[in-house]
């Protein structure tokens, strides 16, 4: 397992993998020989309605039981803090996620039993993910990297049960070493490559 990491941090995975976003649903960005694959309408990636538990909660796209549901950070979070409700403005998805990682430090047990329920359910469906399309790893980033230290063993031992890699050893499932911050990293650096490529115009001088 720790050469595993290692090769993951060293790049060796690169080529092909998915990273499930942490944020307010379930996307995958898909990798596939080093390049990011948008599908033939851009839409490659939006996992978070595969269904998961036909007869569960009740989706915003109409549906029930959809990935996002059980493993989508609302959710989590929603759950988690459902006997913590404050009186006052409404949270930011960040500022629910930050309360949750202070009640799960804290040792909560409703807190502790949400996000372990939910790491099971989200190793279920990154096994789905990787059954459709056998990446070298899948990554667990954006909020998923704050509540890892509760959600990644649960999530990693259903995802073992569940993932089938016939003749070799399965993908690994790896949390980002960039955090929360790794979307923006991403769209960072996206600009930066797309401005050194030349298909984005350098900005003028400043008059």
């Amino acid at each position: 397992m720790a050469e595993r990491r290692a090769r993951l941090r060293d790049g060796a995975a690169g080529t092909s993998l998915v990273y499930l976003t942490g944020t307010y649903g379930i996307s995958a960005g898909i990798i596939t020989g080093d390049r990011l694959w948008r599908g033939a309408r851009g839409l490659a990636g939006d996992v978070g309605h595969i269904m998961l538990d036909p007869g569960g909660k009740r989706c915003v796209c109409g549906r029930s039981g959809c990935f996002e549901t059980r493993a989508g950070l609302a959710g989590i979070v929603r759950t988690a803090l459902a006997g913590h409700r404050r009186r006052g403005p409404a949270r930011s998805l960040a500022d629910a996620v930050e309360e949750t990682v202070r009640l799960a430090h804290g040792g909560d047990s409703t807190v502790l039993d949400a996000l372990a329920e939910a790491g099971r359910w989200l190793g279920r469906g990154a096994a789905v993910v990787s059954a459709l399309l056998d990446p070298g790893a899948v990554v667990l980033g954006g909020h998923y990297a704050r509540l890892a230290p509760w959600m990644l063993d649960p999530a990693r031992e259903a995802y073992a049960a569940a993932v089938l890699t016939p003749g070799g050893e399965a993908p690994g499932l790896e949390v980002s070493m960039l955090g929360p911050w790794g979307p923006v990293e991403g769209a960072a650096l996206s600009v930066l490559l797309a401005l050194t490529e030349g298909s984005l115009p350098l900005p003028g001088p400043v008059s």
